[in-house]
């Protein structure tokens, strides 16, 4: 058997249906698929039996029993995993589409000397809307310089997007005294041990944002857990700590726009009504990270069209308008307005299109302020 396909859940009766039918969807059946239940309480095991009839020529085995995590769970579930090759798909994670794990079989056997593969993946809201695709760093990045593995544990390389062969967890097992960042001493585990890994070029699946790691309140613990990891690992933190800092300063300036948009929207002041105060029927998002996946989403539907979005990254394949690189000026000359929602980066991106005669190009934080006047 090639593949064995790992679904942790607890309580997840709103989305497991739909990530189990992502997996049998495939065109490629070579797999099994393991379910690893932390005794549920909710119907999350009865829907599950309900899909087991219903996709009852695949290979499916159930465990439901209490564990002490996430990272245990993933233990347990490894160790009774007979494919070649595991892949972690939780509730709420969807392959991208059903040809897969096609692509991946493939791939592997063409380049079947390495240990971990690995690509990239689409990020999702919890309300469903696309947020962005990750773009996991290239292998010879991450043997190279093994501190760059920093930014890969996080939304650049995750599990949803890996395929690991099943020798690699019989040297290296999420260590469970992590409660948040198991997975980043897993992958220097590997490193150390010689495993080698292998970037493919594709996107494999959906992955859902919004899990234990990426709460506000874990913030604290994330930061504690990372460096000890590194420090285990005799990496100098050095780095990670400059990144941190940089890191704070960018969640300070968010969590200000964040709110405040919050509480114009309460007191009923949108994006639209700033638009019709100036006059602007066209604009472009410049930057399409959390907050501009928010303004896209709520111009989508309004009397503004959004034309296009600028975004140094341009594969986001699942939005239907353009998607142009920064440099791309002849393609703003057809908007009133660029709002830029690249937090920390304003003036720098000002003055890039300063002298080209462009619209007027303003931040998002200047947006709120404005209407935070006038409310």
């Amino acid at each position: 058997m090639k593949f064995s396909i790992i679904t942790i859940c607890y309580n997840e009766e709103m989305r497991i249906a739909d990530t189990m039918k992502s997996i049998y969807s495939q065109s490629y059946t070579d797999f099994e698929h393991i379910i690893e239940d932390g005794c549920s309480t909710d119907n999350t095991l009865q829907l599950v039996k309900n899909c087991e009839k219903l996709y009852k020529n695949h290979s499916l085995r159930i465990f439901s029993q209490k564990d002490s995590g996430l990272y245990d769970a993933m233990n347990k579930a490894v160790a009774r995993a007979r494919g070649e090759y595991i892949c972690f798909l939780n509730s709420g994670d969807y392959f991208l589409d059903e040809n897969t794990l096609q692509r991946v079989s493939d791939y592997i056997d063409t380049y079947p000397e390495k240990e971990v593969y690995y690509g990239d993946a689409i990020v999702i809201m919890p309300n469903g809307n696309e947020l962005f695709q990750t773009n996991a760093l290239p292998e010879h990045m991450l043997m190279d310089d093994k501190t760059e593995i920093l930014s890969t544990a996080g939304m650049g390389f995750i599990h949803q997007a890996m395929f690991a062969k099943n020798i690699c967890f019989e040297k290296c097992s999420f260590n469970t005294k992590y409660r948040l960042r198991a997975e980043l001493d897993w992958y220097y585990q590997c490193i150390d041990s010689g495993y080698q890994f292998k970037k493919m070029n594709y996107t494999l699946c959906k992955y859902s944002f919004g899990g234990v790691s990426e709460k506000t309140l874990s913030a604290t613990q994330d930061i504690v857990e990372t460096k000890k990891i590194i420090t285990s690992h005799d990496y100098d933190v050095n780095k990670y700590e400059k990144t941190l800092m940089n890191s704070v300063s960018y969640l300070r300036a968010y969590n200000s726009i964040y709110k405040k948009w919050l509480a114009l929207k309460v007191a009923g002041y949108s994006v639209e009504y700033f638009m019709r105060i100036h006059n602007v029927r066209t604009v472009a998002i410049y930057g399409y990270g959390e907050l501009g996946n928010y303004l896209f989403y709520e111009l989508k539907d309004s009397s503004v069209e959004v034309v296009c979005i600028i975004d140094k990254m341009d594969k986001y394949p699942y939005i239907e308008i353009p998607i142009i690189k920064p440099d791309n000026v002849e393609a703003l000359q057809r908007v009133d307005m660029v709002i830029v929602t690249a937090v920390m980066h304003f003036e720098e991106i000002r003055n890039m299109y300063e002298g080209k005669g462009l619209c007027r190009i303003v931040s998002l934080e200047d947006v709120l302020e404005e209407l935070w006047e006038i409310r």
